[in-house]
């Protein structure tokens, strides 16, 4: 068929008035070019021009609905609109009408529509059709208040009060969406007023009551044990204990079992120092199990006085529950200020667990705010002590023993004072406060203080100083020597900084030591004026009891030969003391190195600290701790490849004491394990094992090893 030849004989079929032939033209060009809608449009004007309203509308539909398949609203919408101006009660048509309006966003056009749709059917009987318009009015736009407003309505209208409490229950809801609170509870209001058993409703009402602070008017309101619960909080929250009380309590009478309610209750009656009363609530809650009832008990013992019951409690949990030794230590920190004594018993406990699954550094750090917060708390320090004893951390250790040392003397406990304060003189003798401790402690303790040949300088001396196993100074409470001052400005870590071979620099004072033992070896010797060695055989006269003294005297008084062999033998032993001079003098400054390095390192001033472990580390004695050190700072720095480097350099120089080499063991298989090497670390871990069985967590650290290895 040819189209254009076909639309020019029905247009002329049109002027010459043959409206039926005009129609059968331009149905076969619609029926052939079903998308052409300008044809198919005229072709339903037509229909109506003749009279034939069904076929019209059904034409009218077909294009609408295409047209709405393929997103041309607007002009679909303008044709469902002539088919309802055409057939008003066509139902299909106002729905179809109502949901273009809805798609363009024309809320009020299709709210309209529906309107008139509804009251259509309900004037018909039709209720359950009126119904089902009310429902898709509400589904328009769910968070169109308005519409589920007017949706209630047409459900109460219908005699469904139970739909239209829905509908206002959802208003209520969007309400409290929009920060609308006051709308939103005179919505759930009228909902339960249409709806009185509506259990949702009731608890929507209560919620809105609190929310708007009528505790009182939401306390009647409240149903449940669960809404009670809400209104108590709210009481106490407002500050009205007393009456959140009373709820919490008629709450737990109706719910034993809530151990929330519970736990409550005993932390009001604790904050009033009703302890007794708190344990007598806490107690039947202990067959839960819940580690919360153990430690709130452990709390009441604690504030009460009951200090073993509440240790024996605190370990209890953290054997069943180890994961709660955070909150054990949080027990702890929430006395301190108040019961700093009491505090720590929470807190000595955690650190006994964490030292048994061989955590040192977490101790450590709990320990170190503990002393932070309460400082002189001589058990937290002796504890302190212990734990840097235990896990070789002795450049923490020297300070520890500086503060506890104090703390001794300030609650004259002298006897406790001396040996540590002997210690830290043999240490540091250069520290005179060390020296002014021990002489304090002696004379609270009633004993003599001790004078030596130094005194006469104005130095003081200890007569009996103690070594330790150390080895050395570790941690410094003062630090003369600006280390890092005349180092230059490179990172050690870029080259190997702790040289083997390094030498000692030349002090300025090695000449004023050379001419004062020069001077020495003169007064010794005797020497005259040609030279002959006069030496002093003032030994010789006593050994002869006096009588013939002058022939003992001329008896030792030596040859030439003699003179220049005793000459040499001295020549060689002050060789000796300038080069064990030399190497005192060396060792003090890298131990001051290391001591100012210590300091810069637990202040977090890494490179300051590096700076002083590169000239500590100069040193064969200090060089094991110093590159320890690097290996912890690189560590801290998020430089796990690093530290194990300088963890394998500290292991190739000899450490100053068997705990020192296990922790150096221990922390490399840690650092292997973090970068991702388990071989390495199983066998670290295995020698450490072999050295001594059972050292901290190393057993379970080889098992989840293995584990890992045999995934």
């Amino acid at each position: 068929m040819d189209r254009d030849d076909t639309l020019r004989r029905a247009e002329k079929l049109l002027r010459q008035g043959r409206l039926d032939a005009a129609i059968e033209a331009y149905a076969a060009v619609v029926e052939a070019h079903p998308k052409d809608w300008a044809t198919a449009n005229l072709l339903g004007d037509l229909y109506i021009r003749a009279g034939r309203t069904d076929r019209a509308v059904a034409q009218y539909s077909r294009i609408a609905d295409r047209l709405a398949a393929e997103g041309f609203l607007s002009k679909a919408a303008a044709l469902y609109k002539k088919i309802v101006k055409i057939t008003p009660d066509d139902e299909e048509a106002l729905l179809r009408t109502a949901e273009m309006a809805s798609q363009q966003g024309l809320f009020a056009d299709a709210r309209h529509v529906l309107h008139t749709l509804f009251q259509r059917r309900l004037s018909a009987g039709d209720r359950a059709g009126a119904a089902g318009i009310a429902g898709r009015l509400a589904a328009l736009d769910p968070g169109d208040v308005v519409g589920r407003l007017d949706a209630s309505r047409m459900f109460a209208e219908i005699g469904d009060p139970s739909g239209a409490a829905d509908q206002l229950r959802q208003a209520g809801d969007t309400l409290v969406e929009q920060g609308r609170d006051a709308e939103a509870l005179r919505a759930w209001r009228e909902a339960m007023r249409l709806d009185p058993g509506n259990a949702a409703l009731q608890k929507r009402v209560t919620s809105g009551l609190v929310r708007q602070g009528e505790l009182d008017e939401a306390m009647a309101s409240a149903q449940s044990v669960t809404e009670r619960r809400v209104v108590a909080h709210a009481m106490i929250k407002a500050g009205r204990d007393e009456d959140g009380m009373r709820v919490l309590e008629q709450v737990l009478d109706a719910e034993p079992d809530h151990l929330d309610t519970r736990l409550q209750l005993a932390r009001m009656l604790m904050a009033r120092q009703q302890y007794l009363s708190a344990r007598d609530l806490l107690t039947p809650g202990l067959q839960s199990g819940d580690s919360r009832v153990e430690l709130a008990l452990a709390e009441t013992d604690l504030r009460s006085g009951m200090l073993p019951a509440a240790a024996d409690m605190l370990r209890h949990v953290l054997e069943h529950d180890p994961a709660s030794v955070d909150h054990v230590a949080a027990l702890g920190a929430s006395l301190t200020a108040d019961q700093p004594d009491v505090a720590f018993v929470a807190i000595d406990c955690a650190l006994e667990h964490l030292v048994g699954r061989g955590e040192f550094d977490v101790a450590l750090k709990m320990v170190e705010r503990f002393v932070a917060a309460e400082p002189g708390h001589v058990p937290a320090l002796e504890r302190f002590a212990q734990l840097c004893r235990d896990g070789s951390y002795e450049d923490t250790l020297y300070r520890i023993e500086g503060e506890l040392t104090e703390a001794y003397l300030a609650r004259q406990r002298f006897a406790d004072a001396l040996p540590v304060a002997r210690r830290l003189a043999g240490l540091r003798p250069d520290v005179a406060r060390h020296v002014e401790q021990v002489q304090e402690a002696l004379a609270g303790m009633g004993e003599p203080i001790p004078v030596t040949p130094a005194e006469s300088d104005g130095v003081p001396s200890v007569a009996e100083p103690i070594p330790t196993e150390s080895g050395g100074p570790l941690d410094a409470l003062d630090a003369p020597v600006p280390c890092g001052a005349d180092i230059e400005e490179e990172d050690p870590l870029a080259a190997p900084p702790l040289a083997p071979d390094a030498k000692r620099e030349p002090s300025p004072d090695d000449d004023v030591i050379e001419i004062e033992l020069a001077d020495l070896l003169d007064a010794l010797t005797g020497a005259d004026m040609n030279g002959t060695a006069l030496i002093n055989a003032s030994a010789g006269v006593d050994a002869a009891g006096g009588k013939g003294g002058e022939d003992a005297a001329r008896q030792a008084t030596p040859s030439r030969e003699e003179a220049d062999s005793a000459a040499g033998d001295l020549d060689d032993l002050f060789r000796r003391m300038r080069e064990q001079s030399g190497r005192g003098q060396a060792e003090a400054d890298a131990t001051r190195a290391y001591d100012e390095a210590s300091v810069h390192y637990r202040q977090g001033r890494f490179d300051q600290a590096i700076a002083c472990l590169r000239r500590a580390g100069r040193d064969p004695i200090v060089r094991f701790r110093a590159t320890v050190m690097l290996a912890r700072i690189a560590t801290d720095r998020g430089h796990v490849d690093e530290a194990i480097t300088w963890f394998e350099r500290a292991a190739e120089s000899p450490a100053p004491s068997d705990r020192a080499e296990r922790s150096l063991l221990y922390e490399l298989g840690v650092a292997l394990e973090r970068a991702g090497e388990p071989v390495r670390a199983q066998a670290v871990f295995l020698e450490l094992s072999a050295i001594e069985p059972g050292y901290r967590n190393v057993a379970a650290r080889l098992q989840a090893l293995a584990a890992r290895l045999v995934i």
